[in-house]
């Protein structure tokens, strides 16, 4: 689940439980809920696509910055 979505799922939550009419559960009920609920999302599935995201922009970063060496040293040295 996208973190913003995350988000706003718990202000709804809590804002639902903080304008509850009194014959409805308390608020320690709904943050009951909401960590079950929390606690049933993949978030390794998350993680996985961040640490795929991080390795294959780093090595994006790498490729590039070998390009600009590259042209900086052969611009340095000029043409022999």
């Amino acid at each position: 689940m996208h973190p913003k979505t995350t988000a706003a799922t718990l202000l709804l939550l809590l804002g639902l439980a903080a304008a509850a009419p009194p014959d409805t559960p308390s608020p320690a009920d709904a943050f009951s809920k909401l960590r079950n609920f929390l606690g049933g999302l993949n978030l390794q599935a998350a993680q996985e696509r961040i640490q795929d995201a991080y390795a294959r922009g780093s090595e994006a970063v790498m490729t590039y910055t070998g390009i600009l060496g590259d042209q900086l040293y052969h611009w340095w040295q000029g043409e022999e």
